[in-house]
């Protein structure tokens, strides 16, 4: 209810120490003027909305390290290609301006990252990038059932008329993307969260309801896909 007083709910901290990474989950009181450290126990929270009954699920701490611990550096989505875009309050380049802050340990790249392609194709790719990529890519534990990298330079080359390592469902022909076909493409099926059983979906940690936006953009793309030369 975008007409209603903002509520907070929960701030997620991630401290780099001597001694490696601290993780701490804080959830704020219904004031919203102070806020308290979890017990690392998941937490879920009830509310009625206009437009239905909605469950806001506060991570326990082993949620928090299932996506953060196999990372590289352990955060997540701090890398170039998403530090890269023009942010709109002064048109600078947002990645410019943390390197002239002074915040990073080494020089950055004078070359731009930029996804190839049309415009609905770099949007939903770099959709895909940022939201699945940090677990399918060859570094993450996911890879060792999936084989599938996610990351933007590989994406096309692994679901594209690409059959899964493991189905979904018992149609032996369906692939991860079907050029044209959206509904038919088991990436897709994930995303939107289309099976019978509502058991098997994408995300699977982090989120209670979909990505209607997130889900129209890469349902275009794939539809795009089934008219390109």
């Amino acid at each position: 209810n975008r007409a209603a007083p903002k509520r907070k709910i929960e701030t997620r901290v991630l401290q780099h120490r001597r001694e490696g990474w601290q993780v701490g989950v804080y959830q704020w009181n219904p004031a919203g003027d102070e806020a308290f450290l979890t017990n690392g126990s998941e937490i879920r929270l009830p509310f009625q909305l206009p437009l239905g009954n909605y469950v806001y699920t506060i991570p326990s701490r082993l949620m928090c390290l299932a996506c953060h611990q196999p990372q590289k550096d352990f955060v997540i989505g701090f890398e170039m290609i998403r530090l890269s875009g023009v942010l709109d309050e002064n048109g600078g380049e947002q990645l410019r301006r943390l390197a002239d802050r002074d915040i990073f340990t080494q020089p950055i790249a004078d070359t731009k990252i930029e996804i190839p392609g049309p415009e609905v194709e770099r949007e939903a790719i770099g959709y895909l990038h940022g939201n699945c990529a940090n677990c399918h890519n060859p570094h993450s534990p996911v890879f060792s059932t999936t084989a599938l990298d996610l990351r933007f330079t590989w994406l096309k080359e692994n679901t594209v008329n690409v059959r899964p390592e493991k189905f979904a469902t018992n149609d032996s022909t369906q692939v991860r993307i079907k050029p044209g076909a959206p509904e038919e493409s088991l990436l897709f099926q994930l995303l939107a969260r289309t099976f019978d059983d509502g058991a098997q979906f994408m995300p699977p940690l982090g989120t209670s309801r979909t990505d209607t936006v997130g889900i129209d953009l890469v349902r275009r793309w794939i539809l795009s896909l089934g008219t390109a030369d």
